[in-house]
């Protein structure tokens, strides 16, 4: 790991690029990737020097016997982050240093697994299984009675007996279950998204009064509804400003769209406690309306605002005042 990420440092900081949130993601989501091939390598080696080989011998046996596996299964992880670089448009252009910090992680973890760890294995290495029975019993050179194997070791080699005698069953069980997989998914999935949804922290309440009301009325219209709003379990404070100007006019306030229904009478900021003291926004707008069905001459319409437009998570609930 250590050399790895040393590796990735020096090739991100001559490419130009910054460290920023995306490629520590890269560097972190690496870590349990990139130990795989040195695993590999010294476990085998550690295996050869177990059956009885010297170090030098046991570490270059592995470097070659464990090539061909450690750079396949390297390649098929970058071919899964390398269609990545071609996505297109400011979101690619974000996600890109994702799958460049994975790709270059992942290739320098590969010139270490085979040539750093064997180099230093055959200088420094050690077995501390040298002389086990059952190690030196699963050796090329020797022939095992799997019935008579103890412990997981022998279960498993059972298990693998018996589906090699049976290979036409064994694929075709394979074969069933991934197409059953398949269909499942295909049946009961939730869907793809871009990212996820954000519960809100703020919500809009618009008073629509039709006829020509005045000042007075209009204040006094937005006074009942805020003071019945702040009494629910949930709102942690109100902004309210009110008069027939508000939905149009130069001095309209703004909602973050810019789409004020030009017969508001009132505009009533809500501000939400904290998540961990209040229930979650649909239940806590669903007392919204009950609460202001104590004013028979308001008619409510709630809208949720955040599937519409991700960036302002707020949500609109509007209320015709019919005076």
């Amino acid at each position: 790991i250590p050399t790895s990420f040393l590796v990735g440092f020096l090739i991100v900081d001559l490419m130009g690029m910054t460290l920023n949130m995306m490629i520590m993601f890269g560097f972190i989501l690496s870590v349990g990737i990139l130990v795989d091939g040195a695993i590999v390598v010294v476990e085998y080696a550690d295996r050869k020097m177990a059956e009885g080989l010297n170090r030098r011998e046991a570490y270059a046996m592995a470097s070659s016997r464990m090539f061909w596996p450690i750079l396949s299964s390297t390649g098929t992880t970058l071919a899964a982050f390398g269609p990545m670089l071609f996505w297109p448009g400011v979101s690619g252009k974000f996600m890109s240093y994702l799958p460049i910090t994975v790709i270059i992680l992942l290739s320098a973890s590969l010139v270490t697994a085979m040539l750093f760890m064997p180099v230093i294995g055959g200088l420094v290495g050690k077995s501390e299984q040298e002389g086990d029975e059952l190690l030196s019993s699963l050796s090329g050179e020797s022939r095992i009675n799997v019935r008579e194997m103890k412990g997981m070791t022998g279960r498993y080699l059972r298990f693998l007996k018996m589906c090699m005698n049976w290979p036409l069953t064994t694929i075709a069980t394979a074969i069933a279950v991934l197409t059953t997989v398949v269909m499942l998914y295909g049946e009961y999935n939730n869907g793809v998204e871009f990212s996820g949804s954000i519960e809100p922290h703020q919500a809009n309440v618009l008073i629509k009064g039709r006829g020509n009301l005045s000042v007075e009325e209009a204040d006094l219209a937005t006074k009942l509804v805020e003071g019945i709003i702040l009494n629910v379990p949930g709102v942690d404070s109100a902004f309210a400003p009110a008069g027939p100007t508000i939905g149009g006019g130069d001095g309209a306030p703004n909602m973050g769209d810019g789409r004020i229904p030009a017969d508001t009478i009132g505009l009533i900021r809500i501000e939400f406690t904290h998540f961990s003291t209040r229930p979650r926004p649909r239940r806590l707008f669903a007392r919204l309306p009950n609460a202001l069905a104590a004013l028979p001459a308001l008619k409510l319409r709630l809208k949720n605002a955040s599937k519409a437009r991700r960036k302002a998570k707020v949500l609109k609930l509007r209320s015709v005042a019919r005076i």
